[in-house]
């Protein structure tokens, strides 16, 4: 079987990390000749591409069995010199039906998590298969005993989709100045961030300033797996996120939302599982005039729950060693050998 596979894999982004990924499951797929070609979704582009990637887009067949496209609906087209043109996509939200007439050309949609697959319409989801998740980390953390336990989320350029604010309000209201704990955010613009955790203090109404709990404010993600306790990832976009997972091998027991497809893979003897709602979107900073409108909805977390969560992960230090073995366990289940063949008999069918 020879797939031609188009996909963002050389970006530096989730994009990228999920389409490399992608074409690692497909390349051990018994018998299949694989050439790959790059689009480019973002001008964040990754220089460390691995050599093998490099040589599959050096292949070059006379004819193709299989179209995998890996982008936007909106970036998908049909081809008849396919037997099988197949979409892999990303679905952030629930009801997004701008997507539909797009999708409606396909042989197959293929998303990661049934979340998304849930998210779609009636007649797409007929034939939208989930094809789960792989990810791999190098090597374990260092159990380096630590003065402080250590939350920590990536929260890019503050999105409302990435409910930086509401785990700000969670952590704020839950423990105090001489806790020994410690909040690290990832964030784009430093200022801006310092300027949100300081109303955040206010209007929670508990403290002076500077007078929190402890924040930290970082700009690059380099090391923070390897050097925090707790992962938070309670966006309210769904489907599958790699640095949870990378986060849930690590042995760092996530904090992620029930019905986000993170729940999916961070189980409850792995991490911990927040209350949701499901809620209509509102979003202002869209990436597309059609994407994350008000029609669309999302899961939002329970503040009550989150607050619980933390508490208990930074209290039941028992639990948190056990939960923490099961997640560098849970390798096998996020395995590229799984997603392959899972693939080969979707492909197939």
């Amino acid at each position: 079987m020879n797939i031609l596979f188009i996909g963002p894999y050389r970006q530096a982004d989730a994009w990228g990390s999920i389409s490399r990924s992608l074409i690692k499951s497909i390349s051990m797929i018994e018998n299949v000749g694989l050439t790959t070609r790059p689009i480019f979704l973002s001008n964040s582009i990754d220089g460390n591409i691995e050599p093998n990637i490099f040589k599959l887009e050096a292949n070059r067949e006379e004819e193709y069995d299989v179209l995998i496209q890996h982008a936007l609906p909106n970036y998908m087209i049909y081809s008849g010199e396919f037997d099988k043109v197949v979409g892999f996509t990303s679905f952030e939200t629930k009801g997004n039906k701008q997507w539909d007439n797009y999708l409606k050309l396909l042989d197959k949609v293929l998303v990661s998590t049934e979340a998304e697959k849930e998210g779609v319409s009636k007649e797409i989801r007929e034939k939208t298969f989930s094809i789960g998740v792989a990810q791999e980390v190098s090597s374990l953390k260092n159990d380096i005993p630590a003065d402080r336990f250590t939350f920590y989320c990536f929260g890019g350029g503050l999105e409302s989709r990435t409910s930086v604010k509401e785990v700000i309000q969670a952590y704020f209201s839950e423990f105090h100045l001489n806790d020994s704990v410690s909040l690290v955010l990832q964030v784009n613009d430093q200022q801006q961030t310092q300027a949100l955790v300081d109303r955040v203090a206010q209007e929670v109404g508990f403290y002076s300033l500077p007078y929190y709990p402890h924040v930290h404010l970082v700009d690059k993600e380099d090391g923070l797996h390897d050097n925090c306790n707790c992962f938070i990832d309670v966006s309210s976009s769904i489907g599958f996120n790699p640095e949870t997972a990378k986060a849930l091998l690590k042995g760092n027991t996530p904090i992620v939302l029930k019905g986000s497809g993170r729940d999916e893979y961070v189980k409850e003897e792995s991490g911990f599982i927040v209350d949701s709602i499901e809620d209509f979107l509102i979003c202002p900073e869209r990436p597309l005039k059609d994407m994350f409108i008000a029609r669309e909805t999302c899961f939002k977390p329970s503040l009550a729950a989150l607050r619980s969560n933390m508490r208990e992960a930074f209290e039941d230090r028992i639990s948190l060693i056990r939960k923490s073995k099961s997640g560098v366990d849970s390798k096998e289940m996020l395995s590229y050998e799984k997603q392959s063949k899972l693939i080969e008999e979707i492909l197939c069918s």
